[in-house]
């Protein structure tokens, strides 16, 4: 895509005021002293870039609600601590004075921080202590002295015992990464969080960093405060909504009625036939499994001889209300509940949640219609054995009964059943589709004109319905606000992912009993007989596996490949500074956006091709199988 800006990449420089260019040394001012002397630089032209003032490329002081919605310091009282060691042997009090110059740069964006200067009269253990406990994580400036200072030992020793995160920056002036991760291999702790590299190149960069490190060491402390009302309020009566205005819904009402018909509803029921209904599918569900335990046990029937079949059965009924009541809690989750409060701002966002609020109608749809198949295909093979005589034997009272009995629960329970399986499917497509819009909408930041069509738009239209002319004009502020954004994303994302590990791996193992029944049935020579259901149903409980399973790749395949072309496609936009082009890029292909299914699956086209085939070949032992007598 080509768009606008009126300069060139190769255009002069602009010039700089004088006074403007000269180097601004940083002091322990205060937080609104500093901000008028940097209002008072911006108001003469573009700031100098040997600054490490967290200015953006806007001419704008960066602020911490810029970069953290959570503006909460959850019952502390600092969103860092700075320890540092004041004095060096050598190069005197520069320690102290790098430590002052980011301690300064991150309060002017708005963080509270602790440094010893503004904070304490007289240092003691027991203040320091009180402190540490006061914050949320910890910044380490460390250099070749300080592991030596009894002081900086008391205040990393007290971090780790209270299990805060620690962000260490090495000052490469006055010492080499290798001498610091050889001092610091007696706390690993410290080691945790990748070291940064202090130079006067990339001090601006170490800002950045440290903007992210406070930021994500804030909204965990949020999280970690709220955990315990989260989880006690995380099952609501109210519907999910995004953003923090209440307006728009998450889930059409048809798709929130059809999970409560399935037994797992994504919010508390109100009334109390909705409650009552839900108390009947799981005592449906735990009835069905034992009866077919029943069988497995003391069946006499053709079918039913065959173990590794009524395992399939009974594991299937209880992987499957696993993997519907996971999917429901993680809809349910302080992580995700976090992501569905960011989509509150921004054309994107609201397009996206609007346009995704219509399509979960049509995916109930699709859901009934999926369950309403597999439950008559489950009839067809199921019924007419319940009613056979090897299953209800006529001279005993007792066991017509029984056999009558199981009839009438396989009948109830089955659409609720299958209800679970198919909404299951889409609560997994629609998690990963909603952590992906803020991916998305991070590129608003980029320029107004994607902010108003949306990058997939955008990236389709020429110059000329766009109305502009020449490569992209972006600042390296938007650059920065979209790396900000574009984390939290890519964070979210992979959240949702992890969260979702654990019904991925049921299914596989599911899909796993499924694929080997053929197999087990040729190797032991199973001869079925008596009825056609005989044939038709071990063919239909390989099916109900395959599906399941490929369902499931075609939901991580989508996600993998809707994020691969949103990355190629903006590699594509022409940024008329090479420089902020570069970082742009830099942002993009920082992280690994594959889907992951499992820790240890992947979800590309050559997996899911691979996983495909071999879950197709295992119905070839079938041909050895005896089905003549059915």
């Amino acid at each position: 895509m080509k768009s606008s800006g009126h300069s060139s990449r190769h255009g002069e420089e602009e010039q700089l005021d004088p006074e403007a260019q000269r180097p601004m040394r940083l002091t322990p001012a205060s937080s609104k002293d500093m901000a008028q002397r940097c209002e008072r630089f911006l108001s003469r032209g573009r700031v100098s870039r040997d600054r490490v003032v967290p200015f953006d490329g806007e001419g704008n002081v960066l602020r911490a609600k810029d970069v953290l919605e959570e503006s909460s310091l959850a019952g502390k009282g600092y969103h860092y601590f700075l320890s540092h060691k004041k004095e060096h042997s050598k190069h005197g009090k520069v320690p102290a004075q790098m430590a002052q110059a980011l301690h300064d740069s991150l309060e002017l964006m708005g963080f509270n921080g602790w440094l010893d200067v503004d904070h304490l009269q007289k240092i003691t253990k027991e203040a320091l202590a009180e402190a540490i406990g006061q914050c949320q994580s910890m910044i380490v400036l460390f250099n070749d002295e300080t592991a030596n200072s009894e002081w900086c030992v008391f205040e990393w020793a007290t971090a780790v015992e209270l299990g805060l995160p620690i962000k260490v920056i090495v000052d490469m002036e006055r010492c080499t990464k290798a001498l610091a991760v050889e001092k610091l291999s007696a706390w690993p702790k410290m080691l945790e969080h990748q070291l940064l590299d202090y130079t006067e190149r990339s001090r601006r960069d170490i800002l950045m960093e440290l903007v992210e490190f406070v930021t994500d060491a804030a909204e965990a402390q949020n999280r970690s405060h709220s955990q315990h009302s989260s989880r006690r309020n995380s099952f609501q009566s109210e519907a999910l909504t995004f953003g923090s205005s209440n307006e728009q819904r998450v889930l059409h009402e048809r798709f929130e009625q059809f999970a409560l018909f399935g037994g797992v509803p994504v919010r508390a029921p109100k009334s109390p036939a909705a409650r009552l209904w839900l108390w009947v599918v799981r005592t449906m569900m735990v009835l069905l499994t034992a009866y077919f335990f029943w069988l497995m046990v003391y069946g006499t029937g053709p079918a039913f001889n065959d173990r590794h079949e009524a395992i399939i059965l009974i594991s299937g009924i209880v992987i499957c209300s696993f993997v519907a009541s996971s999917t429901t809690n993680v809809l349910r989750s302080p992580a995700f509940l976090t992501i569905l409060a960011n989509a509150d701002t921004g054309q994107t966002s609201m397009e996206l949640a609007t346009r995704f609020y219509s399509r979960t109608r049509g995916a109930s749809t699709k859901a009934g219609l999926s369950a309403t198949s597999l439950t008559i295909l489950f009839y067809m093979g199921l019924l007419p054995r319940l009613g056979d005589a090897f299953y209800i034997a006529s001279s005993d009272a007792e066991a017509v009964m029984f056999g009558y009995t199981g009839i009438v629960i396989s009948v109830l329970a089955a659409p609720p059943l299958f209800a679970q399986i198919t909404t299951s499917l889409s609560q997994s497509s629609m998690l990963l589709a909603i952590s992906r819009m803020q991916l998305v909408a991070a590129f608003d930041e980029l320029h107004p004109v994607i902010a108003e069509l949306g990058m997939w738009r955008a990236t389709k239209a020429t110059d000329a319905q766009l109305g502009l002319v020449g490569s992209l004009t972006v600042t390296p502020g938007a650059v920065h606000r979209f790396r900000v954004k574009w984390n939290k994303g890519v964070k979210g994302y992979l959240n949702v992912q992890r969260q979702l590990y654990a019904s991925n791996v049921a299914r596989f193992v599911l899909a796993a009993f499924g694929a080997a029944l053929p197999l087990s049935m040729a190797l032991r020579d199973v001869h079925v007989r008596d009825h056609w259901s005989n044939a038709i149903w071990p063919v239909l409980i390989w099916l109900a596996g395959v599906l399941n399973i490929y369902n499931t790749l075609r939901i991580g395949l989508r996600s993998t490949e809707t994020l691969n072309k949103l990355v190629f496609n903006a590699k594509f936009l022409e940024i008329d500074s090479l420089e902020v082009e570069a970082a742009f890029h830099a942002v993009l292909s920082k992280a690994d956006l594959t889907c992951h299914l499992c820790p240890w699956f992947p979800c590309t086209a050559i997996t899911s091709m691979m996983t495909s085939s071999i879950l197709l070949a295992s119905c070839i032992p079938f041909v050895f199988v005896d089905f003549g007598g059915a």
